[in-house]
Formats: structure tokens, sequence, C-alpha cells
């Protein structure tokens, strides 16, 4: 076999550092069909036995696609290096091999074996290894395609090891590309909901890391961590097998809150609303690192509501009627997550209204601040903030010392004067009562009993509310009644001459409670 003992653990084989894990040590393996033709040929079992019955990775005879079989352990006085006693001693169990030992399993894995042992080393991927390396990759990487990231090798069969090492070796052997694939798929079906390298690839990362510091290992390490790299959450300088990342190109919520700010809750709901990345069942989502940092410095720069409720010192009420009169607007409204106001927009609306208005530090007497002159005016602040915005209030105030709109203060007179309107037409309930000459109870009653339409403005100045009227329901409602103070007023006499004089003329007013004004229909008085 051209073997070169370094020491007790290493020996070269045509130039190849072996490690002795790859030999055999107790056990003796054999193909039951090789060691009966050799009896065959010289009437007895041989000397020695096949140098890749020694490798622990050579499973199958590619001669006869058979399993090699394990013999029992020597007994004394036989050693367990003489391989013709052993056989001898086995005889019954070899010939009881012979006709059940024919497997289906490919064979490729210990045909590559054969020839590296004899010093064929071809162009495969695999093959720059020493063939200690690439047997210890080969089986592990095929465990973990064929028996998932948590099978160990000390619970396989020797046939589930052989399958992980036909798989191992036609997935080394084409090269990065088909690793790459294969890595992949694990990847695609991982269980674990918060995935991450180190956790989808189990026990075999584990072995990596173990494996990392010797050098012959060194290219496929370096496949492994570049795959990490490409399709994990992992970060620039972050180091895996001694590996450093140069450039993150993935995010999860968690390393995007970690980076951008905020908490990892609130990050999966700006991500999903933003459509980031991509969500996959019972898993946690991932986006590409370009994505989040051309999408989320600025989004999170904006601020929520309460955010922008303390920032400018006032009450939530009143930043509502701010943002439904279209004084701020939210920059960014996405499903699922509350509306984010740009802070900059935010300082313009106060810078604003602080260019409208004279800085003090003293108050001048009368000077009301915003919540006080709303109620004394009767209007809402945001009439009130109009105002200051268009510079259309002379004697507004801004208290240095103070942020926000409760730094504004105004004189009552002047913000009356800023929204006082034009005089409307309709009539008051004083106009009507004048008009109609009755007193004011009927006035009331005509209104509530909708006999006079009426309506609700404010006054032009003071802006309380009142009840007004129509003058042409006022006409209307003449048109048909007349009221004893009216006749009075054209006789120039007292209303109860007149009242009288009606009754000797049997002309009585309309039935109503006695508080009320008499009123009697217009027809029956001109005839």
């Amino acid at each position: 076999m051209a073997l070169v003992e370094i020491d007790r653990r290493r020996c070269l084989l045509h130039g190849q550092l072996m490690g002795s894990r790859s030999f055999l040590r107790s056990e003796q393996k054999l193909c039951p069909v090789c060691v009966q033709e050799d009896k065959d040929c010289s009437g007895t079992f041989g000397v020695f036995g096949r140098r890749e019955w020694m490798l622990t990775s050579f499973r199958i005879c590619p001669t006869h696609s058979c399993q090699l079989v394990t013999l029992p352990a020597a007994v004394f006085p036989h050693h367990p290096a003489d391989f013709f006693r052993r056989c001898e001693g086995s005889s019954k169990q070899i010939d009881g091999q012979l006709s059940g030992s024919s497997v289906s399993q490919s064979s490729i894995w210990e045909f590559y074996l054969l020839e590296r042992l004899s010093g064929i080393i071809g162009h495969r991927w695999i093959d720059q290894f020493d063939l200690d390396a690439a047997m210890r990759i080969v089986q592990n990487f095929g465990i973990l395609l064929t028996h998932g990231s948590s099978a160990r090798e000390a619970e396989l069969s020797q046939m589930e090891l052989s399958q992980a090492c036909h798989a191992g070796f036609l997935a080394t052997s084409e090269g990065v590309g088909k690793i790459t694939s294969a890595m992949a798929s694990i990847y695609e079906k991982s269980p674990s909901k918060a995935q991450g390298f180190f956790t989808d690839f189990g026990l075999f990362s584990r072995w990596c890391a173990r494996v990392s510091e010797d050098e012959r290992y060194a290219p496929m390490i370096d496949v492994f961590t570049q795959f990490a790299f490409e399709n994990y959450p992992v970060a620039a300088g972050d180091t895996i097998y001694g590996r450093v990342c140069t450039e993150r190109k993935w995010h999860n919520c968690s390393s995007a809150a970690e980076e951008f700010g905020g908490t990892a809750q609130r990050m999966s709901k700006i991500v999903e609303a933003l459509g980031l990345g991509e969500k996959r069942p019972g898993k946690d989502r991932i986006f590409r690192a370009e994505d989040a940092k051309e999408a989320l410095p600025d989004l999170l720069r904006c601020m929520p509501r309460i955010q922008c409720i303390r920032r400018l010192g006032i009450a939530g009420s009143l930043f509502d009627r701010l943002v439904q009169r279209k004084f701020i607007q939210p920059k960014y409204d996405l499903p699922n997550v509350a509306p984010l106001y740009d802070p900059d927009e935010i300082d313009s609306f106060m810078s604003s209204a602080r260019e409208n208005t004279t800085l003090v530090s003293v108050l001048s007497k009368g000077a009301l601040d915003l919540k006080t002159v709303c109620s004394a005016a009767a209007c809402f602040t945001d009439e009130v903030l109009t105002q200051v915005l268009a510079g259309n209030l002379k004697e507004a105030e801004w208290v240095e010392t103070e942020t926000g709109p409760g730094a504004l203060r105004f004189k009552l007179e002047d913000v009356r004067d800023a929204l006082e309107v034009e005089p409307i037409a309709d009539l008051t309930k004083n106009e009507v009562r004048s008009a109609l000459c009755v007193n004011a109870p009927t006035v009331k009653m005509l209104i509530d009993s909708n006999r006079l339409k009426s309506t609700v403005s404010r006054h032009t100045r003071s802006r309380r509310p009142r009840r007004v009227v129509k003058r042409s329901e006022v006409d209307k409602f003449l048109a048909e009644y007349v009221s004893l103070g009216e006749l009075a007023k054209k006789e120039g006499i007292q209303a109860n001459w007149v009242a009288a004089r009606l009754a000797r003329d049997n002309i009585f007013p309309v039935d109503l409670p006695s508080e009320y004004s008499k009123l009697y229909l217009r027809s029956t008085i001109e005839a």
C-alpha cells in the first residue's frame, strides 16, 4: 500500500497524509465472496486481506456488489492482525454470508477509494484533498444530505453510512456548484423557525468547527463559509470558522432592528408592510441588506404619533386635528403600521408659525395661550393656527422659553378681528320678535315647532352659535298670521282694546297657551 509511518497517529500514503481514524484498528472486515474465491483458488484462506478493507469508509465490494462483513473479535491466542486464523475460525459465518450479501447500493465511492489507494488522482473537486480528509468530508457531508443535520455517525448502520458516502461523493466530486446546490436544498428544507447556519447544518457545522484550523480542509471550509455569508444574516466583520465576512448580504428582523433602530416586533410589521423579502411558512422573514439600506433609514427616521405629540408638547386631540386639517401629513402610511411623520415637516410647521409671531421673553398684558383664546373666541385651534400661518394675527407672540404650539400667545380681540366674517341677512330671534311683534317665548315656540324654519350660524365676531331665520320664512309666516301686537301697533291703541273689539266681532285668536302672544289668521282679520 506504500504506507510510510510518521508517528503513531499519522502516516503517508502515496505522499498523502492519513490519520489513524481512517483505518480499522481492532475490527476486521472482508468481502465473503472475495475470501471464498481465494479459498477456491488456493484451497485455503489467504494470509492477508485486501488493503481497501482496512479503510473505515470502504463498506461495499465493488467487484461483487456485496456488503463487507465484520469478523468476530479475535480470541486469545489468536492475534487481531492474524487474518488467516480469524477467517479460519469464522468460516461458518463467512459461508453463511455468501448467499445474502448482495446489495443494490452503487459502489461508485468504493471504486474511487481503489483509485486513490493506487495513487491515481483525477480532476474532481474532491481530489485536491488528502485521502484521509476526502474520506471524512464525503462521509460527514453525505450524512448531512441523506439523514439530516442531527444524525450521528455512531447511530447509523453500515448500509446507511454507505448511502451517505455515495451521496456525499456525488456532491463533492462535481465541484463547488453542486455542493452549493446541495447546501441550498438543506437551507430550504430546514425545520427551524429562526434559521441560522449552525442551526440548519447542525452536527456537520460542529465538525467543520473542529477541523477548521487544519489547512487540509481549507478549500471545503471556504465553500461552506462563503455559502453562509451569501445566504444568512451575517454582519460585516463577523467570523465563521476564522473567515471574516466582508459584506452583509441578508437581514432578519432582529439584525435590522439592531442596525437601524427599533424593536424586532416593530421591524417585522414594517418589513412585511414594505414587502421586503419573502415570508415562508413557519420561518422568520429575511430580506436583502441592500433593500433594507435603501428603504429603512428614512422610514425609521420618521416618528409615530406619540413622539410627534411629545415633540410639539400638545394634546393628542390637537395633533389629530392638525392632521385632519392637513397641517401635518404622515410621510408613510403603511398597512398594519401606525402612520409615521417626518420630523423635518414637524419642525417646518413650527418654524412657519414662529416666523409670523413676535419673539418675547416677557408676555404682554392680556396675552392668552392657544387653548384659552380658542375657548374665549369660540373657535377651533386649527382656525387660529391657519391665521398664524397666514400672518393675519398682528399681535401674536412666541415665548422664547417654550416650544411647540404651547409657546404661542394671542390677544382675544386680535383673534376676533382675524376671524370676523361678513354679517348675514338672516334674522336673529330678537329681530324675528320685533318683526312679528310677539314675545320671546312665542318666537321660541314657533322655531321649535318648525313653523319658522331656522338654521344655526355663528355670530360674526363672538362666533357664538345662534339660531337665525331667513327673512322669506318670516314673510311667509306674516302672510298667514298676524299678531295682536302688530294690530295694536297699527291702530295706535292698547292691545287689550284691540282684542276686545275683535271678540265683539266674534274674531278669536289661534288656540295657544296663555304665555304666548295672541295670533290671528290674517285672512279672518282682512275679511
